[in-house]
């Protein structure tokens, strides 16, 4: 199993070189390539030059020993309208698929679309995320990627802006969406563990209940009240419970990090420690998965 963690906070620290070539030297097997910038702006991987970029990246990365796995496509978007997300925002998950296709990145993720509340508006989104996703397979399948959906959550501004359910949130319906789509080339799914105690389930029992249709995961623990996105073993989720469920389900892609909020206030005279904390860590994990 390739030990991954995503780029996000250190390529925001220091470019996305650097980032790659400090995950290298720390032990990772696996890069999960964070493209939130393409929300606005003129970055580079939004002109005519994109691609060239994106394939002396791979190069650089490939210099390294280290290879691009998984990615995550934008999502904060300032326009969550229906028509925003056709305008401006579908355009830019293009391109991530894309540039995942010349990076080698298999598994995308790209979360659904949630522009309304979710309890009274659940079918509305439902059908809005079929008409999306089946917008997408064909760039996918062009680009050799498969698009994975996630499990969300959302506030509710009625009970103090808590953290609610959402699109995919239940394993019953994240199933159901991924049956529906019925692709399993071009559709798959990554289990955030960390957002499942936000709605009240508990990672193991979703796991079990998603067997297969699992492709990717998003690993990070918090204390079930916000979404903290802090290191395995420092909140509240069953560890022992999550990678016994695992080694029960098969389950054989990657483990994927997304727990590097911590590197932000980290000194930079210590981040190569902290990241081989990361990799020895995952590397535990991974053997309780296997062994």
């Amino acid at each position: 199993m390739l030990l991954v963690t995503q780029t996000d906070r250190l390529a925001a620290l220091y470019g996305d070189r650097t980032a790659v070539k400090m995950l290298a030297e720390a032990g990772f097997d696996g890069i999960d390539y964070s493209m939130f910038y393409l929300t606005h702006g003129d970055h580079p991987m939004l002109g005519e030059g994109w691609r060239a970029e994106a394939e002396a990246l791979r190069a650089y990365a490939d210099s390294l020993g280290i290879a691009f796995v998984q990615g995550h496509a934008p999502f904060s978007f300032r326009d969550n309208s229906p028509e925003g997300w056709k305008t401006h925002n579908f355009p830019r998950l293009v391109r991530s698929i894309e540039i995942s296709g010349v990076l080698g990145i298999r598994e995308l993720i790209i979360h659904p679309v949630q522009f309304l509340p979710y309890k009274q508006n659940a079918d509305t989104l439902h059908d809005y995320n079929m008409e999306f996703y089946r917008a997408l397979i064909p760039y996918a399948k062009a680009a050799g990627v498969r698009i994975c959906l996630e499990n969300m959550w959302q506030r509710n501004p009625k009970r103090g802006n808590l953290i609610t359910h959402s699109t995919c949130s239940r394993a019953e319906e994240a199933a159901a969406w991924v049956d529906e789509l019925g692709d399993p080339e071009s559709i798959g799914y990554c289990l955030d563990l960390g957002h499942c105690g936000l709605v009240e389930r508990e990672a193991g029992e979703e796991i079990r209940a998603l067997g297969s249709r699992i492709t990717a995961l998003h690993i990070h623990d918090n204390d079930y009240v916000a979404d903290q996105h802090i290191l395995p073993y420092h909140g509240n989720a069953d560890w022992a419970d999550i990678l016994a469920a695992l080694k029960e389900v098969g389950y054989k892609g990657a483990f994927t990090y997304e727990a590097d909020t911590f590197l932000y206030k980290t000194p930079a005279a210590v981040l190569p420690d902290a990241l081989k904390l990361m990799v020895a860590l995952g590397r535990y994990m991974i053997s309780q998965i296997e062994g």
